[in-house]
């Protein structure tokens, strides 16, 4: 889903904060980091530079060919709840019980041979593979073709899905990436497809074996987001393009014309949906945006439809679903996908001159895809944004909700398990807040005033009383909760997005926030005295956008002392946390930090790990290109053990690029990466320990396919 671009803080971090910063193979030492630092700090005295001992190296093996880095043994179990960003339905032409579900999200592509009542994995063999489109071709059902819109392009299966293989010869590349959104089959001829790109329509005429650019007259540097083909007449195509045009081929794709604009008002936009009427192929849908354009002629013209539903709908618009009843072309279907609620789901009889509201007793989800079955006008299925797939049997009257996999994305997600109730957990899936009392097995969906949260932390003598920071750019401060989720009240600190919540170990009423705005503001470190009631502002002035804060730890061996990781390095305060002062990694982005009593101090940071073993005097750096450290965690049963979650963002996504759950048993001299092969993807945010059992954690993984998982490592 795209939006998650929108909102990457790495971005901003390289621009806004840190001039060249960029990540390098070297690890982004500081360019003097061969001084060694005093890692304490006292009387407001900042220590000049950090010590880095050298460019600690990651043997793939763990350390000498032998594994010995590693675990013999570990156990991955999905324990998130049903959800997930479904965004492409494909129905097998012949039986009408299975169905084919693309999901969004690294989610890969699920399928149910029960008319979407359960559906299972289809293993495709790679991860961090969405299936952002899905096509099974009309004449033989084992030839299935998806596209893969963040970079890795094409795969295609001509045996029902038990072999895959990329499909991407001649697809030009972008940033360095093959994007593709969209896939059309010609009906009648299964070597003819087309594919939508960051770089136009391309088409093979050989089973995708090869493409060639089939672009002429569309508008250079836009992606194609969506495409529809009338079955009728092959040779006539329809093309979204990102900014809302429509385009037209009647020849096959040799040449295209301008038809149509859905949206104009907006510079970028996402074309979400393209739809022909099965049963009447001159009418045709377009819908992007906060608009639904209807074609009754092939094309020629177009009419706005639901205005008076679109234009009244509350939140941000970001686009419309439509679907055509494939046996009455007058049935239209459309949902809405809106930024802070009031989505509505519309049917109409008349070819969409009325429209009957039926989102009455339903949740106001977004949705993300809407699709009715070939086989029976009365199943609907609806794929609704980070939580999952429901579907009407009755032609939309009444909705039943998935219950099971595919489970819900994190994107990037956040979740606490509660110190005195290790059962209790809260897990934030992007865009759903849900809670578990028994340690994963059922989830309750809570109403939380924001979905899209950065960290939630519970109090440590009271699993119902918990605070959660809205993600970045949507709300600022924080919102708490007294009674486990079922209600919320809005807190400080005021103008400022909350990247970090730390309760005091020794003091539950002592809570600290770290803070950072994307508007510019007061950035720093926040305490409140009264479990959030309010909070005061700790750092000086001088860190006014400038430092953003990004994790903040209890000192391990200093009471009352403060670890901060920052935007410019490790900080750290006096006693008294009236005066607060550099320590290490000078220049470095740090997003986390772990700290134990035995002199292990792990920050993570944008490229690079970074580990002192001497209470942060001197430090190691192990680089890991174009990647972020979102997440590192010290087993305090274990002191030895390192676990390190990495993860590349889309557009910096190189074959350098080394994402992953990294696990050290020796203090950081060697890692083994654990989630090759075992997990849909290796993009990993979020690290905690599991009460429930010694040697067990919870990682979250940025994955439609099943975002919050178990993991035991003996």
């Amino acid at each position: 889903m795209r939006i998650r671009h929108l909102l990457a803080l790495p971005f901003l971090l390289g621009t806004i904060w840190v001039v060249g910063a960029a990540c390098s193979s070297g690890g982004g030492a500081p360019a003097d980091g061969d001084s060694g630092v005093d890692g304490g700090f006292s009387d407001g005295d900042a220590v000049d530079d950090a010590g880095v001992d050298g460019d600690a190296e990651i043997p793939p093996d763990g350390g000498d060919g032998d594994n010995d880095g590693g675990p013999a043994q570990i156990s991955f179990e999905n324990i998130a709840p049903s959800g997930g960003y479904p965004s492409s339905f494909a129905f097998h032409p012949t039986d009408p019980n299975t169905i084919f579900a693309g999901i969004d999200d690294s989610g890969g592509l699920y399928v149910s041979h029960d008319r979407g009542a359960s559906w299972e994995n289809l293993p495709l063999g790679r991860q961090n593979w969405s299936a952002w489109d899905v096509r099974v071709y009309p004449g033989n059902p084992d030839i299935i073709t998806i596209c893969d819109c963040y970079g890795h392009g094409i795969l295609r299966s001509i045996d029902g899905g038990a072999s895959w293989q990329e499909r991407n010869n001649g697809l030009t590349q972008q940033n360095p990436h093959r994007l593709v959104r969209a896939l059309a089959l010609d009906p009648t001829d299964p070597q003819v497809l087309y594919a939508g790109t960051g770089d136009g329509v391309y088409k093979s005429t050989d089973g995708a074996n090869t493409w060639h650019k089939a672009s002429v007259g569309l508008a250079a540097g836009l992606q194609v987001y969506t495409l529809a083909i009338d079955s009728s007449q092959p040779q006539r195509l329809y093309a979204g393009l990102e900014g809302g045009g429509i385009y037209r081929s009647l020849n096959g794709a040799a040449n295209w014309v301008e038809v149509g604009d859905v949206y104009t008002e907006l510079d970028s936009l996402e074309f979400w949906d393209l739809v022909v009427a099965p049963s009447d192929p001159i009418r045709v849908l377009a819908a992007a945006g906060n608009r639904v354009l209807h074609s009754t002629d092939g094309g020629d013209s177009w009419n706005p439809i639901a205005e008076q539903y679109l234009d009244g709908a509350q939140g941000i618009p970001i686009s419309v679903a439509a679907a055509f009843d494939p046996a009455d072309a007058l049935l239209i279907y459309l949902g809405t996908f809106r930024l802070g609620g009031g989505n509505l789901r519309l049917r109409s009889d008349d070819g969409g001159l009325t429209f009957t509201d039926i989102t009455a007793g339903l949740e106001h989800e977004d949705v993300f895809r809407i699709r009715v079955s070939p086989h029976d006008s009365s199943l609907v299925l609806i794929g609704l944004v980070g939580d999952g797939i429901e579907r009407s049997l009755d032609g939309g009257d009444t909705w039943l909700r998935h219950s099971g996999p595919p489970s819900v994305a994190t994107a990037p997600g956040a979740f606490a398990v509660a110190r005195s109730d290790p059962g209790r957990i809260y897990f934030q899936g992007s865009p759903s807040v849900v809670r578990s009392d028994n340690g994963g097995e059922t989830w309750l969906r809570l109403e939380a005033p924001e979905s899209w949260a950065w960290q939630v932390a519970v109090a440590p003598d009271n699993p119902d009383f918990l605070l959660m920071a809205p993600y970045f750019g949507f709300s600022t401060g924080l919102y708490r909760s007294q009674d486990g989720g079922g209600s919320w009240d809005h807190r400080g600190p005021d103008g400022v997005a909350v990247m970090s919540i730390l309760f005091d170990s020794n003091d539950p009423d002592l809570v600290y926030a770290g803070a950072w705005s994307p508007a510019g503001g007061p950035f720093g470190v926040y305490r409140s005295m009264d479990k959030g009631d309010s909070f005061v502002q700790l750092t000086p002035d001088s860190w006014h956008d400038t430092i953003a804060v990004l994790d903040v730890k209890e000192h391990p061996s200093e009471a009352g002392e403060l670890l901060i990781a920052t935007s410019d390095g490790l900080y750290a305060s006096t006693s008294s946390q009236s005066v607060f002062g550099k320590v290490a990694l000078d220049g470095q982005v740090l997003f986390s930090l772990a700290v134990s009593p035995n002199g292990l101090w792990v920050a993570g940071g944008q490229g690079a790990l970074h580990i002192s073993k001497d209470g942060g005097t001197t430090w190691d750096t192990h680089a890991f290109p174009d990647c972020q450290l979102w997440t590192v965690l010290i087993d305090p049963d274990r002191p030895n053990r390192i676990l390190a979650g990495v993860s590349a963002v889309d557009a910096d996504f190189t074959s350098e690029s080394a994402p992953g759950l990294y696990l050290s048993e020796d203090r950081g001299q060697t890692f083994s990466e654990l989630t090759a092969d075992l997990l849909p993807s290796d993009q990993v945010y979020r690290l905690a320990l599991d009460g429930s059992a010694s040697a067990t954690y919870l990682v979250g993984v940025y994955s439609g396919a099943g975002g919050l998982y178990r993991v035991h490592i003996p």
